[in-house]
């Protein structure tokens, strides 16, 4: 009995890279959102002030930024089933959502990088003019910690982008979601119970019977 044709392991592996990227991106950007509700607007150290003067725009670029990736999550997980049912439009909306969210986060990462973390340096700074000194150097450990943040924000990023893109252009790939499957293998397994239920609907025909014997014997 021929077996349905089933998705390639490049399939299959874009499509739990996509679950996985599209999950892991969204408990990220959830977690983030809860941190700064969590503040309330309070901005008592004066950090917000000094980003505003320092960096203009910072909160409509953070807040645009976390909207595109929530959109690319999303995006990300239905593509994600869509690509393991071999849809072919999961597929196209696999590859607009990691191009979307790859130029986004390159963006962003500059933008980061030249501006809001030197804007945050220079509110560190003037924060810890007001602190008496102490053994560590907040400020060295608030921007490193920033930095370390977005050099794995980039590769975690480039990571599953680029594994994804590569899995959904490969030949197997493409063939896939054209229909073109290689031919399935002959099964020569022993026919199993549900395999023989056919013949039952067969009428039962019985064998030929012999002529009967009318006691004459050929003497010739």
């Amino acid at each position: 009995m021929a077996h349905p044709p089933r998705a390639p392991g490049t399939v299959i592996a874009a499509g739990v890279c996509l679950l996985i990227y599209g999950g892991l991106g969204f408990l990220c950007v959830s977690c983030s959102g809860l941190g700064i509700l969590a503040q309330g607007g309070d901005d008592k150290f004066g950090i917000q002030e000094v980003l505003d003067k320092e960096a203009p725009g910072n909160q409509i670029v953070t807040f645009v930024g976390a909207a595109i990736s929530v959109v690319c999550c999303l995006t990300s997980l239905a593509a994600g089933i869509g690509v393991l049912r071999l849809v072919r439009f999961a597929r196209i909306a696999a590859y607009v959502g990691i191009l979307i969210d790859l130029v986004s986060t390159l963006t962003a990462t500059v933008y980061i990088a030249l501006i809001l973390i030197p804007a945050h340096d220079v509110a560190f700074a003037r924060q810890a003019e007001n602190m008496p000194p102490g053994p560590v150097n907040v400020q060295t450990i608030m921007s490193g910690s920033m930095w370390i943040w977005l050099i794995l924000n980039l590769l975690f990023t480039l990571a599953f982008c680029t594994a994804i893109l590569m899995l959904l252009s490969l030949k197997s790939t493409r063939a896939a979601f054209a229909g073109e499957f290689p031919a399935s293998p002959v099964d020569d397994r022993w026919p199993r119970k549900g395999d023989l239920d056919d013949y039952d609907d067969e009428p039962y025909a019985p064998p030929p019977k012999s002529p009967p014997d009318t006691g004459i014997t050929d003497r010739s």
